[in-house]
C-alpha cells in the first residue's frame, strides 16, 4: 500500500532536504509513541496506519537510525520481506478489512479505526471520525476550512471559518481588525455648541460625513438628539394649532424642550 502512491520513504513536513534525511536516516513514519512528528500531511499519514505492525515494524526499524535493522550488516533479507508481505496479504488483511473496510483502499481518507473508539460521520464532510476529536459533530478539518470575503474598506482578505460560523456562530465580518481599529480611533474632540461638554468624533464618522458631504458635527449627541425631539414636537404644535409666537424660545431658551430633556439626562 504506502510504496504503491510513490512517495519517498524519507519525505517529511517542513520540506527538509531528501538527501540529508537519507543520511541521516531521519524516517519520519511512527512506529507506537516513536515518532519525529514530521509526518507528510496528506493520505500518506492514512496510508501508513491502515498498514499491520509488522510491516509498520519493519520499514521503520529498517529506515530509522539506530534501530534493528538499520546497520548494513544487520539488514532484513529479501526472504524475510516476502514473509512479511505474504502474511500481510493471506492473514492480516481480511481481518484489518473485517475491523474496518478502509483497509483495503489504496488511498484511505482517515485513519485506521480503533475498536476501544467510537466513531461518527462528520456533518460537513461525511467522513468517519473520532467523536472526541469533534465539534458539535464536525470535524477538526472542517472547522478549520470556511470561506473567503474581503475587507468592505481595504480589500484584504478575511477567512470565515466554519468554527467562526457553527461553534462561535459569529456573524461575518466586514472589516479586517486593523480597519475596525482605526475607524473606532478618536478624530478629533469637539466643546458642544449646545451645553459645553466635551465629545469625540472617530476616524469612522468623519470618514461617514465627508463621504455624504457633511459638515462636522457642533452639538453633542444628547443635544442633537434633544434638537430632533424639540423640532419633531414644535412641528406637531404648530399642526395642533399651539403657541409658536416664540419658535426661538421653544427651542433653545431657559424653558425649552432641550433644557428639560438635559436637565432630565443629567439626573
Amino acid at each position: 500500500m504506502i510504496m504503491l502512491p510513490g512517495k519517498p520513504p524519507y519525505s517529511q513536513q517542513g520540506g527538509e532536504d531528501q538527501i540529508e534525511n537519507i543520511l541521516k536516516m531521519n524516517f519520519s513514519y511512527p512506529l507506537g509513541e516513536k515518532t519525529n512528528k514530521k509526518t507528510p500531511e496528506g493520505p500518506w499519514r492514512y496510508i501508513w496506519s491502515h498498514l499491520p505492525y509488522k510491516i509498520k515494524e519493519a520499514f521503520y526499524k529498517s529506515f530509522r537510525k539506530g534501530e534493528e535493522y538499520s546497520a548494513p550488516g544487520k539488514r532484513l533479507t529479501t526472504a524475510d520481506w516476502y514473509d512479511r508481505m505474504e502474511h500481510y496479504l493471506n492473514d492480516a488483511l481480511d481481518k484489518m478489512i473485517e475491523n474496518d473496510p478502509m483497509s483495503a483502499e489504496l488511498f484511505p481518507t482517515r485513519f485506521k479505526r480503533v475498536a476501544s473508539l467510537t466513531y461518527i460521520s462528520c456533518k460537513l464532510c461525511g467522513k468517519d471520525v473520532v467523536e472526541d476529536m469533534t465539534e458539535n459533530g464536525i470535524c477538526r478539518d472542517c472547522l478549520s476550512k470556511g470561506e473567503q470575503c474581503h475587507c468592505s474598506r481595504c480589500g484584504k482578505i478575511l477567512k470565515y471559518t466554519n468554527r467562526d460560523k457553527y461553534i462561535s456562530q459569529e456573524k461575518r465580518h466586514d472589516l479586517c481588525l486593523n480597519c475596525h481599529t482605526y475607524l473606532n480611533q478618536v478624530y478629533s474632540e469637539v466643546y458642544c455648541s449646545e451645553c459645553g461638554s466635551l465629545f469625540t468624533i472617530t476616524n469612522g464618522e468623519y470618514e461617514f460625513l465627508q463621504q455624504k458631504g457633511f459638515r462636522l458635527p457642533q452639538k453633542c449627541k444628547s443635544c442633537r438628539a434633544a434638537s430632533k425631539y424639540a423640532v419633531s414636537h414644535g412641528s406637531s404644535q404648530v399642526a395642533a394649532g399651539g403657541n409658536t409666537e416664540d419658535p426661538d424660545q421653544l427651542i433653545t431658551g431657559t424653558g425649552s424642550l432641550i433644557s428639560q430633556l438635559l436637565k432630565l439626562s443629567k439626573k
